[in-house]
């Protein structure tokens, strides 16, 4: 987080009522490169904004400044060279202020555009916490390189080796020799391999309890035997496991390895997800629904936000209580109903300056359980 630290502080120091800076968070999953579907999906995010540019306390040349920016972006995000070898990329634009900032993300909620006074650096901030500390391990009977993956770096820890006796010094049954090969004659081979497996795990331990971690990952040739070594509270925490060659892997590949095990673990986790709220529909502990979940959420009484991929649409903002509503109906009593171009958008916004942790539901299959959006809940009404 070294590097992101000095960008994070500079983006929230910038506060302008003159300008206007944008804010895009642009989704770079696998499938979202497939035929350029990420920009497909960035073109949308900024067609409902051209309809708020034509505000009349907006000025012409705030109007061409916001132009400018997003045809920047545009022009950035059309160049695949320009694309980083991550789930995701922000983007924060504003040409008055000669401000133009890329930075690549290990994930991004979904595609979305934001245009407001201040940079919207909630998603960046929380992309840290939301991502903890990885710890990758590529092995194999002789090697170990442990490696430390964050949010925004990689970083090879020392690395373990283990001494193995030397090759040949057994043979065959010959004549009345008793040696009956290096693989049978006293096991010495898979016992080094087992001492190995167990200073690797001991390893790991001291690892997590020096600084905990949100998940392991193993590689290697056959990483395999590596797991009835580690205990359950690091067994648990397992993302996956990959074949590679450890003494081949760079920093980078391996912090594209984590990533991509990473997001196929957390496609698991958005299903018990989703089978925990419809548990807690039952018991009064889960709201489902754009209505209720925006209610609660006004409330701070989400614990958690899970919303479809492919929800999106306007809504309002109720000027007197700043509450999100899916109907202008809903804001009776609360003020006057100002359009939000991109409701979704400003759900995840408020969701994560409160803390609530959010889950984009990508699966198609456990996305059905959901009524478009839905939350666990901290107190019940």
């Amino acid at each position: 987080m070294a590097e992101i630290a000095p960008i994070l502080q500079r983006l929230s120091r910038i506060r302008s009522e003159q300008h206007f800076v944008v804010s895009c968070y642009l989704r770079l999953d696998l499938r979202d490169r497939v035929r350029e579907k990420y920009l497909v999906a960035l073109k949308d995010a900024i067609k409902p904004l051209r309809q708020t540019f034509e505000q009349p306390d907006l000025g012409h040349r705030q109007r061409e400044a916001l132009e400018g920016d997003l045809k920047r972006i545009l022009d950035y995000a059309g160049r695949r060279p320009n694309l980083p070898a991550a789930p995701g990329l922000a983007i924060f634009a504003c040409q008055p202020l000669k401000l133009f900032q890329t930075i690549p993300l290990p994930r991004a909620y979904r595609t979305r555009v934001a245009v407001d006074h201040t940079p919207r650096v909630a998603e960046l901030a929380a992309a840290e916490e939301d991502f903890g500390r990885v710890l990758a391990v590529a092995v194999d009977r002789q090697h170990a390189r442990v490696f430390e993956v964050t949010a925004f770096d990689c970083t090879e820890l020392p690395s373990l080796v283990s001494a193995t006796t030397r090759g040949g010094k057994f043979h065959s049954q010959r004549d009345e020799s008793p040696g009956w090969g290096e693989a049978s004659f006293q096991h010495r081979i898979r016992e080094e391999r087992f001492r190995h497996y167990a200073q690797v795990a001991r390893e790991l331990v001291a690892l997590d309890h020096r600084l905990p971690v949100r998940g392991v990952v193993l590689a290697g040739p056959g990483p395999e035997p590596l797991l009835p070594f580690l205990p359950p509270s690091l067994k648990s925490r397992l993302m996956g496991t990959a074949k590679v060659n450890p003494t081949a892997l760079s920093a980078p590949q391996m912090r594209t390895l984590v990533l991509n095990l990473r997001r196929n673990h957390e496609l698991a986790v958005e299903r018990s997800l989703v089978a925990e709220v419809e548990r807690g529909l039952g018991t009064g502990w889960a709201v489902s629904g754009p209505r209720p979940t925006l209610r609660a959420l006004s409330r701070g009484q989400l614990r958690s936000l899970l919303i479809r991929a492919d929800l999106s649409g306007w809504g309002f903002r109720c000027a007197d209580t700043g509450r999100l509503a899916p109907a202008k109906a809903d804001c009776r009593g609360e003020g006057v109903p100002e359009p939000v171009a991109d409701l979704v958008n400003e759900a995840i916004e408020e969701a994560l300056h409160q803390g609530v942790t959010v889950t984009v539901i990508d699966d198609p299959e456990a996305g059905k359980a959901l009524d478009g959006m839905a939350g666990q809940l901290r107190f019940r009404t």
